[in-house]
C-alpha cells in the first residue's frame, strides 16, 4: 500500500498491491462500523486509531466463549513505511473493553 493512500483513507477498504482487500475479520464480527479517531504519521510510519462498532456473536475470540452483544472499542494500527509501502502493520484492540462490554469476567 502507497503511503499517500493510508493518508487518504480514514475507513476505507485498504488496497494492498495487485489485490483488493478487507481487513481479516471472524464470521462472528457483523454489523462493523469503524469512526476514526486519530491519525499521526512520519515519513516512516503510520498509526491509526478508530473506534470500532459492531456485534459479536460468539465471543469466543476475546476469551468470552457463549458471550454476545453489541460492542465499541477503540483499535489501533501501526504502519512501517519503507519506499512508500507498508512493510509491517501492527494491531491492537481493547480487550478489556470488549470482554466488560460482552458481560464476561477474566480473573
Amino acid at each position: 500500500m502507497h503511503l499517500e493512500h493510508c493518508r487518504r483513507c480514514a475507513t476505507q477498504t485498504i488496497d494492498r498491491p495487485g489485490r483488493e482487500s478487507q481487513p481479516p475479520r471472524p464470521a462472528s464480527w457483523h454489523g462493523e462500523s469503524v469512526t476514526p479517531l486519530r491519525r499521526l504519521y512520519g515519513q516512516d510510519f503510520l498509526i491509526d486509531e478508530t473506534l470500532w462498532h459492531g456485534h459479536v456473536k460468539d465471543g469466543r475470540p476475546f476469551r468470552c466463549d457463549g458471550k454476545s452483544g453489541d460492542i465499541s472499542f477503540r483499535l489501533l494500527h501501526v504502519f512501517e513505511i519503507r519506499d512508500g509501502e507498508i512493510k509491517r502493520e501492527q494491531v491492537w484492540c481493547d480487550l478489556a473493553a470488549i470482554q466488560e462490554q460482552l458481560g464476561c469476567t477474566i480473573g
